[in-house]
């Protein structure tokens, strides 16, 4: 009975530490639950932060990203090529004309040069020569058909030079063209210098001015 007894006390004695165990370890357990709500408390404001805070640089260094292809933009870097191209090689053109009209040898002759300038300084020039037979000469035809034949040495090609014979109705037209970019004048024949149609009258680089000049004196009209 006593051994009963005993057992009966020790039971109740177990089943009250239990409890107090059991309370202990509920408080506990209340206190880590709100230990953790208080750091994710905090530590959830830190992820929002953050994100607004990488949200703005995107933002930022998006937009900047933004200008840097603008400027770069392959298409503004070609319209400035176009315009600085557009200023280098600005040219401008100086028509002048000379009538030889009832010559001797029974044709009327029309000299038309283009010359062409950049910052004033001829660059090229093309020469067209119209040789017609004068009206009611009869030395006009006669003359024309030596005039086919005597160009025939002349009509050459060469880098930046070039003359040719065309014709024109009962008459002939004969151009030369000049680029003196192109032109290698220590291989430039010296015959070509030996007739009004073919030869080279201005250096390379002559003032517009002065050349203007000159042609007023041989009795061109320029424009």
């Amino acid at each position: 009975m006593n051994q009963g007894n005993q057992n009966l006390r020790n039971s109740q004695k177990y089943q009250q530490m239990s409890q107090e165990e059991l309370q202990k370890t509920q408080v506990l357990n209340l206190e880590d639950f709100e230990g953790t709500a208080r750091y994710e408390k905090m530590t959830s404001k830190r992820p929002a932060i953050i994100v607004a805070l990488i949200g703005a640089f995107s933002i930022f260094f998006g937009t900047t990203f933004g200008v840097v292809q603008t400027l770069n933009s392959p298409s503004i870097k070609k319209n400035t090529n176009s315009v600085q191209k557009r200023e280098t090689t600005a040219t401008d053109t100086l028509t002048c004309t000379l009538n030889q009209l009832g010559l001797a040898d029974g044709t009327d002759q029309v000299y038309s040069v283009i010359y062409t300038f950049k910052d004033n300084k001829l660059i090229n020039f093309t020469r067209t020569t119209t040789i017609n037979p004068t009206t009611g000469n009869v030395n006009g035809p006669v003359a024309i058909e030596n005039y086919k034949q005597a160009f025939v040495p002349y009509l050459i090609s060469l880098n930046g030079y070039e003359v040719t014979l065309a014709p024109s109705g009962e008459g002939l037209i004969a151009t030369t063209s000049v680029d003196y970019s192109k032109l290698d004048l220590s291989t430039f024949p010296e015959t070509q210098q030996a007739t009004s149609y073919t030869k080279i009258d201005y250096a390379a680089g002559t003032d517009k001015t002065s050349l203007q000049s000159d042609l007023f004196s041989q009795g061109y009209t320029c424009q």
